[in-house]
Formats: structure tokens, sequence, C-alpha cells
């Protein structure tokens, strides 16, 4: 009697909670796939296993030992181990051995996307230093140039070609070896409009001679063609005497040459190189550094300017070498003092910008540290090698930019960087302001006669001639630019022109030195070249150029150059990170494979 009536409750009990299904899902039982998606999904919401094969796994694994720059034998750890199967126990975790050889494997794709990337580009900049670390030496490089892919239009693309190890003395002639080879390795010999170092001797050197041996070779071709013409032609002797002055001086490079030779016990360049660029950035900072030491030969500025240094860097020393001032420092301003450092002259900047910005607390700060108090005129002073440093530290920052500095941007910036300089008011600082614009001057006097820095001014739309005062000079850039848009147009029909990436789609604005260009002010009503409908185009974003074709083959050429070698500092940055003092012991190949694929981990 009990269970017939426990079974009726129970049958009761489940009519009422069954509900009516919808069509769809009657659709998802009567279809296997619908059926089979929908279980996949739920086990993957309650914690189910996505399949993961073993060759996705090695690519993760791989992946995560060269961006996160891990020790090889990482994936010999039992906690790796143990991380990667308990995710997935299917997956065998590679051995070391194997790790390598798919590293190896890696690098040789992506030196083969490289190339087939530089194969479609026709103008490239490159960069080229020297660094050390754990008793080693290492020559890097790396190339930039503008995307020759129509659906990213004028964006710029930057790879590290090399960081090989570089043994032996660093000598102009081994550095120049050195750089031809990396620039043969990818066959861009002819590409590169300009290879950008420091201003150190030796690689200054490197570039000299190279130009020497390139006149050398094109001496001797010149001769070959002599040779070769008819000597009893009326007309050979009129052209030897029109170019004997130019044979003459030929004749004394290669003199020059072969004395140079004989005195390096026969050291040779022996390769060409491509044009020369000098770090526009370093040039810069040694304005900022040596240049500004020359107003100590002042007495007055030279009492003011130490006495208020050497207490600024007692507040540097004592919170860099102490904790405990440190931290007294840190309860009464709540923030931590930038000190500063030899080889990066922005941080000096900053560290006296910090001082200046903890004014109202100095007399706190120098009674807690035990230090003499700042005086109200040495303050004053801060304020103003402060005011006098601020438009140079921007401008480095401007030339430093990774993505959207290019050769156009020297002579504008140089140009409002004097302006911004003329413009603070002073009266403690007065040397130190003729020393700075005395160093810009000196240092950067023929950047504004070179036509390349010009035409890459011009042509770039974010300046055109707005950036320009005097009337002649506005004239002259605005018949550089119609005899090169002249040039462009007349040889529109060879195979190189037809060759240029076409880029029509619409591209980003150069905009992350807005707040410095901001005081160019564009004057709509100016005059210009009335057939350069360009100078007289508005627009100031860089998609304007594809209404321009031959104005953005100019631009392509000349700002296709990047200003400043701080990408390859960059590079060194990061390598110092990988070959630190706990993997010195790590192969110059290996070490080399690992830092290129984590710079150029978009080209594998």
């Amino acid at each position: 009697m009990h269970k017939a009536v426990h079974d009726k409750l129970l049958q009761e009990k489940s009519t009422r909670t069954k509900r009516p299904l919808p069509e769809e899902n009657d659709e998802s039982e009567q279809n296997p796939d619908n059926k089979r998606a929908k279980l996949q999904t739920t086990l993957g919401r309650f914690g189910g296993h996505k399949s993961v094969s073993q060759a996705s796994a090695n690519d993760l694994i791989v992946k995560y030992v060269v961006n996160e720059m891990r020790p090889l034998h990482t994936v010999e750890r039992d906690s790796f181990k143990e991380l990667v199967s308990g995710l997935n126990p299917a997956v065998t975790v590679m051995c070391r051995k194997t790790l390598r050889e798919i590293i190896a494997s890696k690098f040789d794709h992506m030196q083969h996307n490289l190339k087939y990337e530089f194969s479609s580009t026709l103008f490239i900049c490159t960069t080229a230093d020297i660094w050390s670390s754990c008793n080693r030496s290492f020559l890097g490089m790396t190339a930039h140039w503008f995307s020759s892919d129509a659906t990213d239009n004028f964006h710029r693309k930057s790879a590290a070609l090399a960081c090989l190890r570089f043994k032996g003395k660093h000598s102009y002639d081994r550095i120049a070896s050195g750089i031809s080879q990396i620039h043969a390795q990818y066959n861009i010999e002819e590409k590169v409009q300009k290879t950008c170092t420091d201003n150190g001797s030796n690689m200054i050197k490197a570039f000299v001679e190279s130009d020497k041996y390139k006149l050398q070779l094109q001496y001797a071709a010149t001769a070959d063609c002599d040779n070769s013409g008819d000597e009893t032609d009326a007309d050979d002797e009129s052209v030897q005497d029109d170019d004997a002055g130019q044979l003459d001086n030929l004749n004394e490079v290669i003199e020059e040459q072969s004395g140079r030779q004989q005195d390096n016990d026969g050291a040779d360049v022996g390769v060409t190189l491509p044009p020369h660029m000098r770090c526009c950035s370093h040039t810069l900072n040694l304005v900022a550094t040596r240049d500004a030491e020359r107003a100590l030969s002042e007495p007055a500025y030279k009492k003011i300017y130490r006495s208020s240094m050497a207490k600024a860097t007692a507040i540097w020393n004592a919170t860099s070498r102490s904790t405990k001032a440190a931290d007294a420092v840190f309860d009464i301003v709540k923030r931590r003092f930038i000190v500063p450092c030899p080889t990066r002259w922005n941080s000096y900047y900053e560290a006296v910008k910090c001082i200046v910005q903890a004014e109202n607390h100095l007399k706190d700060i120098c009674a807690v540290l035990n230090l003499p108090q700042l005086l109200h005129q040495e303050v004053a002073f801060l304020r103003e090698y402060l005011s006098l440093m601020e438009p140079l530290a921007r401008a480095l920052d401007v030339l430093q930019g990774d993505q959207n500095a290019c050769l156009g941007f020297v002579l504008p910036t140089l140009k409002l960087l004097k302006t911004k300089l003329n413009g603070v008011p002073l009266s403690l600082a007065k040397p130190l302001h003729e020393a700075l614009l005395d160093g810009i001057n000196t240092r950067f006097s023929h950047v504004f006669n070179d036509t390349e820095f010009l035409l890459a001014a011009v042509s770039h739309p974010k300046f055109k001639l707005y950036w320009i005062d005097d009337a002649e000079l506005k004239v002259r850039c605005s018949m550089l630019l119609l005899k090169a848009v002249q040039d462009e147009t007349a040889s529109a029909s060879t195979t190189h022109q037809t060759s240029m990436p076409t880029m029509d789609s619409a591209s980003n604005s150069v905009h992350s030195d807005t707040d410095f260009f901001s005081d160019l002010r564009h004057n709509e009503g100016q005059e210009a070249q009335p057939h350069l409908q360009y100078l007289q185009d508005p627009t100031c974003e860089l998609s304007m150029l594809n209404k321009h074709k031959s104005v953005k083959s100019i631009f392509l050429r000349y700002n296709s150059t990047i200003p400043s070698s701080a990408p390859v500092e960059r590079l060194f940055s990061t390598g110092a990170i990988v070959l630190c003092k706990r993997r010195n012991r790590l192969h110059d190949d290996l070490f080399e494979k690992l830092l290129l694929l984590k710079i150029n981990k978009n080209f594998w």
C-alpha cells in the first residue's frame, strides 16, 4: 500500500518539473553537430580541456621562454613540467636540446620573413652601435622603414637586424666590414638611405674612409672609360683639361688612402657603406652637457651653479645611499627622488625637476637629512635652469620617438627649440642661455643648408613651409620641392618608380608630439608656388600625401631616415636583461637568436 502511494507521488513530481523544450532544442537533438558543439561549450564553461596539439604546445613554450627571457633549462624544471601537464596531460614538455633546435628554426623563419619584407621596400634606414657586457662586445643594428602594405598606410616598421659578437679592437675598418656584412645578409645594400650612429670617432671614420673608397672606385671606373675610348679623338684633350682639377683631387685621395693603408699595417675599409647620419639626439645631448659647461666661464654664474648643484647632489646622494633617509623623504613629499644617470642626460633634468617640485618641503627635507639649506636665490636659479632645459629635454624626446620621428622633424624641432629658449625670462642663468644657443648654432648650422633635411621637412605634411620665417629660405625650399617633384614626375615611367609601394588607405596622423609643436601656427594665407597644390592643401595628416603622389615619393625617400640611434640603444637595453650576470655563459649565437626573436616577435 505504502509503495503504491510512493510511486504515485514520484510520478506526479516528475510531471510537474518537466518543461516542454523549445523547437530549436528539438532541432539540436536531431542534429548531431549542434549537439556536439553545445557539449563542447558546456565542457569549456565548466573546466573541460580544449584539445591542444603537441606542435601548438611547443610554440607556446618557445614564445614563453623567448618573450619572458627565461633560461632554456626552464623546460627541464619539475615545476614547469607540472604546470604544463596540469593544464593538459596529453602534452609532453620538450627537453633543452629540442628547445634550442626549435629556436634556431624560428630564427631562420624570422630572417626569411624580414628578407621578404625588405624585398618590397625601397627605402630603409639602419642604425648601428657597439655594446659591451659581461666582458664581451657586440655590434648591434636595427632597420626602419615605412610599411608597403596597402591596408596599413604610412606605418613605421622596425626590426633588429643583428647583435653580432665583436671580438678584438673596435677599429673603424672592422666596424665598416661588420656593417657591410649585415646589410649584405639581408640584401639591402642598395636600399639603405642612411645609417645613423652616434658621434664616436671610430664610427665616423668608418664612413669617411668608405666615402674615400667610393671615390677611388669612381676614379678607377673613369680611367677605364678613358682608356677604352679613341686616343686620337680631338675631344679627349679638352675633356682631360676640364677634369684636371677633379682628377688631381682624386689622386690626392688615392695617395692619402695608400699612406693610410701603410700606417695601419695594411688595414683597409674595402667596402662601400651608405651615407652616414650623425645621431641628432646625441648631438643635442652634447649641447646640454659639454656646451652648457662653457657658461661656467662667467664667475657669477659659476658660483651660483656650483652651490645650487652641490646641495641638490647632497640630497640625491643621501636618498640613494641610505634607506632610512629615503623613507624619511618619502614621508614628507610622498615620492622618491630621481638620481641622475651619467649616460642619460634626461635623468639629470628629471632629478632637478623633482627638487624644484618639492620646493615647499625643501626646508624639512634638509633638516631631516641634516644637510645645508637651499637659499632662496639657489632655488630661483634651479627654477631658471629647469625652464631652460625643459625645451631641450622635450626636443630630445621628440627626436628619439620610436614610431613618428623621422628626418623631417629635425629642422622644425631645432627652429622651435631656439624660439622657446629665447622666450624664457632670465636673471641668473643668462650665461647658460647663451651657451646653449651657441652650441645649437655651432653643431647644427650645416643642417639648415642641407638639401635632404630641407626636403624632408617640407615634404612632411605636418610642417610644409609653416616652420620657416625667413622669406628667402621659404622660396628656396619651395623651389627645391618643385625641382624634386619635377624629377620624380620625369622618372615616373621607369622601373624604379613603378615599383613604389602603393599605399592608398587612410592613415593615422602624427600626434604624439602635438604639444611640443603647438606653437607652430599654420598660416593658411601664406604665399606658395601656385603649381604646387601640396603646399596649399591645409590638411596636415599623412594620408593627404595620397592625393600628391610625387610628393609622397619624396616623403618616403627622405623621411624613411630616422634622426636618432636610440632604437639600437633600446636593443642593447633588452640585451642586458637577456645576457645578465647569471647567464654569462650563454653562447654568442644563441644570445643573438634569443634577443632578435624577442625584439622581432611580429616577424615569426
